[in-house]
C-alpha cells in the first residue's frame, strides 16, 4: 500500500516538474537536462511501484482466500476417501488388510483423527498420491478411485501456487520495489532543492524555495516569536517590547520629552 513518505515526495516532484516546465530558459532556477531527466524517470518510476504495492496486497489476500478454500475442499476429500476404506465390504478385505490400507494413507490406527491442522491435510493428500496397490494389502481395489485422486491433485495444485503469494512474497517485493524508486526519488528532489539553493546569492533564503514546497531559510528578527508571560497586556515583555522598539525610532528622544 502507499505510504505517508511516498505520498509527500511525489507530491514534491511533480510540483518542481510544473514549475520547472513554466520556467524560460534562462531562468538560474531552470533544471539542468539531465536533473530534469531524472526527475521525470524517478517521478514516474515513483508513481508506479507505488501503486503496485496495492495491487500485491490484494493478490497476497486473494491468494490466501483460495488457498483456505483449497484446504476445506482437502478436508472433506480426506473424510470421504477414509469413509471409503471403511467401507469395503467385510467379504471383500480382511479387518488386518483394511488397518494396512488405512495406514497406507496415514490413518494411523485406522483412526482419522484431527483435520483441523493444515500441515496434516496436505502432508495426507502427498501421500495418498503416492499410495500404491502394494501398499494396500497387494489389492487395487483398495485403493481411493481415480476421481478422487484427481480433486486431491487439484486441490494441492491450488495451495502450490498460493503458498508464494500466501506467504507474502510478493507484497514483500513490491514494496521492495517502491522503496527503491523512492530512494532515488528523494535523492532527486535533494538536488533539486540544492541546485535552488545554489542559483543566486539569495541561498537557501531564496524564496523560489516555496515554489517547490519548501521554506526558505529567514534571517535574524524574522521569525515571529511567542510574547513571553502570556502576552497580557501591560505585561512586563510587552512593555519592555514596546520601549525597546520605540527607542530606535527617529526623535523618540523628543516625543518623550
Amino acid at each position: 500500500m502507499a505510504n505517508e513518505e511516498a505520498d509527500d515526495v511525489t507530491t514534491r516532484l511533480t510540483t518542481a516538474q510544473t514549475v520547472d516546465t513554466s520556467r524560460p530558459a534562462g531562468s538560474p532556477f531552470k533544471l539542468p537536462a539531465t536533473l530534469r531527466a531524472d526527475l521525470d524517470a524517478d517521478l514516474a518510476a515513483l508513481k508506479a511501484t507505488d501503486s503496485d504495492t496495492g495491487p500485491a496486497e490484494g493478490g497476497r489476500a486473494g491468494a490466501a482466500g483460495a488457498r483456505r478454500l483449497a484446504l476445506d475442499e482437502l478436508n472433506r476429500q480426506h473424510r470421504g476417501g477414509f469413509r471409503f476404506i471403511a467401507a469395503i465390504a467385510e467379504t471383500t478385505i480382511t479387518e488386518p488388510q483394511r488397518l494396512a490400507v488405512f495406514e497406507a494413507y496415514g490413518w494411523e490406527s485406522g483412526e482419522i483423527g484431527r483435520l483441523d491442522d493444515d500441515t496434516r491435510l496436505i502432508a495426507l493428500a502427498r501421500q495418498a498420491a503416492t499410495v500404491s496397490a502394494a501398499d494396500a494389502a497387494g489389492n487395487a481395489a483398495y485403493l481411493y478411485p481415480a476421481a478422487r485422486l484427481t480433486r486431491i491433485a487439484a486441490q494441492l495444485a491450488i495451495i502450490d501456487a498460493a503458498d508464494s503469494a500466501a506467504s507474502g512474497a510478493d507484497a514483500e517485493l513490491a514494496t521492495l520495489r517502491r522503496d527503491t524508486a523512492l530512494s532515488l526519488a528523494a535523492s532527486t528532489l535533494l538536488r533539486i532543492r540544492f541546485l535552488y539553493c545554489s542559483a543566486t546569492r539569495d541561498a537557501d533564503s531564496t524564496p523560489e524555495l516555496v515554489r517547490i514546497g519548501y521554506q526558505p531559510r529567514r534571517g535574524p528578527g524574522e521569525v515571529q516569536h511567542p510574547p513571553t508571560g502570556g502576552g497580557l497586556p501591560g505585561s512586563s515583555s510587552s512593555s519592555s517590547t514596546s520601549s525597546s522598539s520605540s527607542s530606535g525610532l527617529p526623535g523618540s528622544s523628543s516625543s518623550s520629552a
